[in-house]
């Protein structure tokens, strides 16, 4: 005799919206337009997901980043200006006159 499966946890659109933190009306509107291919059961006029269901769609969208962005590097010091009597082209061009 084969082993009978447990059968996935099943919850209605506001315990759903919940989890993938949205409102129960972003659900309706999901599936009435398709915009998400999010699985679910229609039981008489009851909206059930699946947990897995969910979790396998939070799973899908879930983004990695390739690698850390990169640490700008130090500024450097800025060159200090000499006073200015003290300019060298101050000087060559008093030593030319």
């Amino acid at each position: 005799m084969e082993a009978i499966e447990a059968v996935d946890r099943l919850v209605d659109e506001r315990e759903a919206a919940r989890i993938l933190c949205v409102s129960p009306g972003t659900l309706s509107v999901w599936r009435s337009t398709r915009r998400w291919p999010l699985p679910y059961a229609k039981l008489g006029k009851a909206i059930r997901y699946s947990t897995a269901a969910l979790e396998k769609f939070v799973a899908e969208r879930t983004v990695v980043p390739e690698r850390p962005p990169k640490a700008k590097p130090a500024r450097k010091p800025r060159r200090q200006r000499a006073a200015r009597g003290n300019r060298p082209r101050e000087a060559a061009n008093a030593a030319a006159k």
